[in-house]
């Protein structure tokens, strides 16, 4: 930050999957095979994902107070429902949106909570796709964000972190790295592990839609251990990688500064 870095920091990813606030799920009314009583096919709610309203605001509020005036020189450069509805024209005026909507989040229910979780992917995007500045999206305690959450949906149920969409951005850090024109992903692991209680495959859920449907592997490794596992491996390759290429773009590998998790090459 001090050299002119933008840097999304997110120190504690384990808000996300078991920190407080509400956990809201986005539905859809389906048609099911079966008929009802009055002989006509009965409609149920099918989970579609799930949004952390309260972790976005959070969020949006540190990142806009870090870097409030590099934000609003960056002008947005995707059309999307949130920024419709914010007016926004800048990434600040996206980052300080989430607190607004917030404000109105009871009198706006069926909406909002959607377009929090919008908004908290299309800053993610806008920064992707950044080239004027150089961005870092730095996180934390990636491993709170592998496996099952603290969260349970009706009969007992424990929703994957797969199912929540602030959790799901960072589930692949390599590849969110790679996405970005002007920038790179750093990652580190937590120490402490979440509380993992065995379950039963059939008591794990996610969404209906991807990339929000846990697979059958992760039900079948609740931790997320065996993501974990591949990550290191694919991010020491990366690391080889950079290193080879050092000679030919020493301005663009990070000098300074030790990371778990290397997740991207830089790249401009």
């Amino acid at each position: 930050r001090n050299s002119g870095w933008i840097v999304l920091y997110i120190p504690s990813l384990r808000e996300i999957t078991t920190g407080s606030g509400t956990y809201i799920a986005h539905t859809r009314r389906v048609t099911t095979d079966k008929v009802g009583e009055d002989e006509l096919p009965i409609e149920v709610e099918e989970v579609l994902w799930y949004d952390r309203p309260e972790f976005v605001v959070q969020c949006m509020s540190s990142f806009a107070a870090a870097h409030g005036d590099q934000l609003a020189q960056i002008r947005l450069q995707r059309d999307s429902e949130v920024r419709r509805d914010t007016g926004a024209q800048t990434l600040l005026d996206l980052a300080l949106a989430a607190k607004k909507l917030h404000e109105v989040i009871e009198f706006r229910f069926d909406v909002v909570p959607r377009l929090l979780g919008d908004l908290f992917l299309e800053v993610i995007e806008e920064l992707k796709i950044q080239r004027s500045m150089r961005v870092m999206i730095a996180i934390d305690e990636l491993n709170f964000v592998l496996g099952l959450s603290q969260f349970h949906a009706p009969r007992k149920r424990r929703i994957h972190s797969r199912a929540i969409r602030a959790a799901e951005v960072f589930m692949d850090p390599i590849k969110l790295g790679e996405s970005m024109r002007c920038g790179f992903v750093l990652a580190a692991t937590s120490k402490a592990h979440p509380s993992m209680s065995r379950e039963r495959k059939s008591r794990i859920v996610g969404g209906a839609l991807a990339p929000y449907a846990p697979y059958d592997v992760d039900r079948r490794n609740p931790s997320g251990d065996y993501l974990l596992s591949a990550l290191h491996q694919r991010s020491e390759q990366l690391a080889i990688d950079m290193i080879s290429k050092a000679d030919q773009v020493p301005d663009k590998i990070p000098a300074e500064g030790a990371t778990t998790m290397t997740c991207s090459p830089f790249s401009m």
